[in-house]
């Protein structure tokens, strides 16, 4: 894909990246920064207050533009001496920068844009009734913290700050709302359709098998209701995630096949097969998703990868936020993958705009309308007289993607 997609003149797709590799580099350079800090610290602990001032004062006049490094030996060597750069702390106050913020006088007087900006902020929230849009902005993990629930706390301290945590990385995937149809030609020159439906925070050492178990489709329970026996119970067993239980996840030339379930085959044969007889495809390879860790993928950030499931539902899959593990992330691989962002498809009945949606109905005789959401009691009321089916149409059951979750939990199990 690399290939087809002309991966290495991409602005928003990185080198290919050996994820094993990755880790080693960042924690040589983490060791490597603390080293130095350490050493600073232990250097600057070493010295007193004035031979500091001393050391910044020799340094700054050094780096003055139209000094010559003579003169600047020679004044150095003059005032080295010099009563103030050998006593002890000054008695002159300094304000810290909590001071400073409770100072307007100050604020007025800086010329920092910052404190222009402070100052502009407490004129607006003063006038303005909207308090928490002055202060809440569109940043990058809003939707996170507001759409997330409790999965929230991973923006809060776990643990403490001074406790060391694995030595491990940590990456973000996007999982992509499937679109099952032929894409006309402007829609696939625009990135509008390209929304996440989730988003997973992944440890190294999460199986990418933990990860495909996370990814709810509302596609696994879809399966066409018998005509006249739509109001009877579901069943399980009739539905496409029961019915084509294969999958796989495709990651740079490797597609890694889902065989959790017993009656699951390697859907990937014939894409492999269409593949070989193209030149723009790379070689690629299959192997069973079981045991295959995060940290074993070789990937680029950036380049959508495919998940396929439920016969020919696909999903786009982006990894991005690749970095070492901190102390502020979950702790304990059980917890991952860990749901940063989940897009709810919750609807409300188009008849009485109250109950959820239970079924959706197509190509009805009397109604306008291609596609129908109704709830259970309207769909029950308008379409069926003493449990008779009064008119012609189609019925799927509609699920939301709490009840899909949910309902391929206890599947598992």
């Amino acid at each position: 894909m690399d290939r087809k997609l002309n991966s290495d003149e991409q602005w928003y797709i990185s080198p290919l990246l050996d994820l094993h590799k990755v880790r080693n580099d960042l924690l040589e350079c983490r060791d490597s920064a603390e080293d130095t800090i350490d050493r600073e610290i232990q250097d600057r602990d070493r010295k007193t207050e004035a031979e500091q001032e001393l050391e910044m004062w020799m340094q700054s006049l050094e780096t003055t533009p139209g000094i010559l490094e003579e003169e600047a030996a020679l004044a150095i060597e003059e005032v080295g001496n010099i009563d103030i750069f050998l006593e002890g702390p000054s008695e002159t106050h300094i304000q810290t920068l909590e001071e400073m913020k409770g100072d307007r006088k100050f604020l007025e007087k800086s010329v920092l844009h910052t404190h222009k900006h402070l100052l502009k902020r407490e004129e607006q929230m003063k006038s303005s009734r909207q308090r928490k849009s002055a202060y809440v902005t569109s940043l990058k993990y809003d939707k996170y913290l507001l759409n997330g629930g409790m999965n929230t706390k991973c923006f809060r301290p776990q643990c403490s700050l001074t406790s060391k945590c694995d030595d491990d990385i940590v990456i973000v995937v996007d999982v992509m709302i499937p679109y099952n149809r032929q894409l006309q030609s402007n829609e696939l020159r625009t990135s509008r359709l390209l929304k996440p439906q989730s988003k997973f925070m992944l440890r190294g050492d999460t199986l990418l098998s933990d990860l495909r178990r996370k990814l709810h489709c509302i596609s696994d329970t879809i399966f066409p209701l018998e005509n006249g026996l739509e109001l009877e119970p579901v069943d399980v067993d009739e539905t496409t995630a029961s019915k084509y239980p294969s999958a796989f996840i495709f990651i740079n030339r490797t597609f890694y096949v889902d065989s959790s379930h017993p009656n699951a085959c390697d859907i990937s044969f014939p894409i492999r097969k269409f593949m070989e007889q193209k030149e723009i495809f790379e070689e690629t390879d299959a192997q069973v998703m079981e045991g295959v860790k995060i940290i074993d993928l070789q990937l680029r950030l950036g380049q959508p990868y495919v998940f396929q499931h439920s016969g020919n539902c696909e999903h786009l899959l982006i990894f991005h936020d690749l970095r070492l593990l901190h102390e502020t992330d979950p702790r304990g691989i059980d917890n991952y993958p860990f749901v940063l962002f989940q897009k709810g498809n919750e609807k409300k009945c188009d008849f009485c705009k109250k109950s959820h949606v239970e079924f959706v109905v197509e190509r009805h005789e009397l109604l306008p309308n291609t596609y129908t959401y109704f709830c259970r009691s309207c769909f029950q009321e308008y379409n069926f007289v003493h449990g008779v089916k009064t008119h012609s149409f189609y019925a799927w059951p509609y699920t939301e993607t709490q009840a899909v979750s949910t309902w391929q939990m206890d599947d598992m199990d």
